[in-house]
């Protein structure tokens, strides 16, 4: 048997070039572009990779870049080709070559979404579908995993029957440390508290952390083209479909370098802290979330008509509506209900129309009311609401900074989603 996308399915074919057999029930699909110095990074964690799956993973590298891309990126990306070619790597690996002018990406969609893409679309042929699992992994070249990455992720699906789930992850902390650590912070705050506030989405959306079933990832149609934020809205419509689980006993650590070549994540984070254009230890206020909280126990807990639902929001509090009529709340609800004859498909559809994307919105809709305030000030009121104890003062030096982010990164780990 063989699984393919029905529809958006890019078929480059570069697999037909290769003696690679359907026999691989991990795939590991890596984007690289301009990545020589960090790959080399990647490449020695791999080699001390535990070897009880590896005859069952295939690894595979998308070397790419567009077509308007210099001749600095194409000179760094065949240096790269050339070192993974070189590599005696004791599992096996599919180099794709998409960084020459004849075969690299076109400009209007190259980027990170289309890379992942033609490495996760094309892996699908290469599965061997007669096992009970299989697993799609994306990773990214700037990252070390540990030993027992892969072990953890396949046992993890295995036992638990998992469709999708994102890895355990942490920063490195080998440049700019401060602004990585605030980073890191505000992510895990917004997680923790989506978490505080029963959403569903509660979970990171960082792309070399995100694994799912072959079956999955046909689900939610493929990954996406998009140059940026192709994590966050792929694990979106994964969301849609299946629960997403957290893979606590192995952890990727991505690099906490600068990078200009997206507008979002870490490395444009870690930039405009550096040039001050965003402010460091800089939070979303907590009161937010409990507003967040008290909207949807009653948007999930009751069925009503969109015109008492409106009522009752008015009351928690009046930014609730005119959000909600923004995003054209009475027609949606209208329709939800024509369209849903029994009530399990109406809470389906309830997710799915409030999804990780709207909740965002909701946030970013009260943040112009409630500003952005002190990151440790609102972890302080979000873990006395989860019931966690604050370390007893406010972090002020680095060391002080590193031990609360990793009291964070622990809290994490036990605290079940």
């Amino acid at each position: 048997m063989e699984l393919k996308l029905k529809k958006n399915f890019i078929d480059y074919r570069y697999i037909e070039q290769t003696k690679l057999q359907n026999k691989y029930n991990i795939i590991v699909c890596i984007p690289v572009s301009y990545e020589y110095e960090y790959i080399q990074i990647l490449i020695q964690s791999l080699y001390k990779l535990d070897k009880k799956y590896l005859h069952k993973t295939l690894f595979i590298f998308n070397i790419n870049n567009t077509k308007s891309a210099s001749d600095e990126v194409i000179d760094n990306n065949k240096k790269t080709f050339k070192l993974l070619s070189e590599q005696n790597f004791n599992f096996d690996v599919l180099l794709l070559k998409y960084f020459n002018k004849d075969k690299a990406l076109d400009d209007k969609n190259g980027g990170v979404g289309l890379a992942r893409k033609i490495a996760m679309d094309n892996a699908l042929f290469l599965f061997d579908y007669s096992s009970e699992k299989n697993v799609l992994v994306c990773l990214d070249a700037d990252c070390i995993v540990e030993p027992n990455y892969i072990n953890e992720i396949y046992d993890f699906y295995k036992i638990n029957n998992a469709d999708v789930a994102y890895v355990n992850y942490k920063h490195r902390l080998d440049h700019n440390i401060d602004e990585i650590i605030s980073y890191e912070l505000y992510l895990r705050y917004y997680v923790l508290a989506l978490h505080y506030a029963n959403s569903p989405y509660a979970f990171h959306t960082i792309g070399s952390t995100i694994t799912c079933t072959p079956q999955a990832y046909i689900k939610a149609e493929g990954m996406n083209k998009r140059k940026a934020a192709e994590d966050f809205y792929f694990l979106q419509k994964l969301a849609k479909n299946f629960k997403v689980h957290h893979i606590k006993n192995t952890t990727i650590y991505p690099s906490d370098r600068i990078s200009h070549r997206v507008p979002f994540g870490t490395g444009k984070a870690i930039h405009n802290y550096i040039e001050g254009l965003q402010n460091k230890y800089k939070v979303y206020d907590f009161e937010i979330f409990k507003i967040l909280k008290q909207f949807l126990e009653i948007f999930y807990n009751k069925t009503l008509s969109a015109e008492k639902y409106l009522k009752i929001f008015e009351k928690i509090h009046p930014e609730i509506n005119v959000f909600l009529n923004e995003y054209k709340f009475i027609q949606s609800w209208d329709k939800i209900l024509n369209n849903s004859k029994y009530p399990e498909k109406i809470q389906q559809q309830k997710s799915i129309w409030f999804d990780g994307f709207m909740t965002l919105k909701f946030v970013h809709h009260f943040d112009r009311i409630l500003p952005k305030s002190d990151c440790f000030h609102n972890y302080k009121l979000l873990f006395e609401n989860l019931k966690i104890t604050f370390p007893n003062n406010y972090p002020n030096k680095i060391d002080e900074k590193i031990e609360f982010l990793n009291f964070v990164r622990d809290i994490e780990k036990v605290v079940k989603f």
